[in-house]
């Protein structure tokens, strides 16, 4: 507001003329330099006013909390500021709002981690499946995502959605999203089950597995014995 009682009168300022400023000569040894300053009898604002505002003082502003809504982009990370123009502090009688900047932080959650633009998920599959192949539903931000497990998959490996991640914001461009898939081998724990599983272990020491005696097939016939 101007800062001015209700009912009361607001002129323009006699001293400065409505221009808030004063102007002064003064001289230097390189000639006649102009000096401006704010206008002592108005302070600034031009106006004159019979009877300044009891709540503000004739300030124009008091203090007051206030409650915004904010639109948050899609791809937003941590750390991240949103500038809302005009919505910070009241400036001074003719002057504009200053604005608000809102930190973000985005909670974490249980499915996911972040990597720049990039989601990396872990998914688990069983053993079996994970040598004769099966098809799992993996979350993504847009929904459920039905995801192709190849046969013979490695514990660790890792299956990448193109334009599954985060979006830049504002922008066009998406991040992957990177599944990792966890093969989960189970403990043989009764006589019974490690002799139904002894053909198989003794298929795969016939075929081998690409010499690879470490790997993933080396681990499984240890499991089984």
């Amino acid at each position: 507001g101007v800062g001015a009682a209700p009912g009361a009168e607001v002129h323009t300022c006699a001293t400065c003329g409505g221009a808030g400023q004063m102007r002064q000569a003064v001289s230097t040894p390189l000639g006649q330099m102009v000096r401006q300053t704010p206008c002592p009898s108005c302070r600034g604002t031009g106006r004159e006013i019979s009877t300044p505002c009891g709540t503000c003082g004739g300030r124009g502003r008091v203090r007051a909390r206030s409650t915004v809504s904010v639109r948050v982009p899609a791809g937003i990370a941590t750390g991240q500021r949103i500038r809302l123009q005009g919505r910070g502090g009241a400036g001074d009688p003719g002057a504009p709002d200053g604005d608000l900047y809102v930190e973000v932080r985005v909670l974490p959650d249980d499915r996911f981690i972040r990597d720049d633009l990039d989601i990396i998920h872990e998914v688990s599959v069983p053993v079996t499946a994970a040598m004769t192949g099966t098809t799992v539903s993996v979350p993504t931000i847009e929904g459920e995502e039905q995801v192709e497990v190849r046969a013979g998959t490695q514990p660790g490996a890792e299956i990448r959605l193109k334009g599954k991640g985060f979006p830049v914001v504002h922008g066009r461009q998406h991040g992957d999203q990177v599944v990792i898939v966890d093969v989960r081998v189970p403990r043989i724990t009764s006589d019974e089950g490690r002799e139904a599983l002894r053909p198989l272990s003794e298929h795969l020491e016939e075929h081998g597995d690409d010499g690879d005696d470490e790997g993933f097939f080396g681990r499984l016939r240890h499991a089984f014995r």
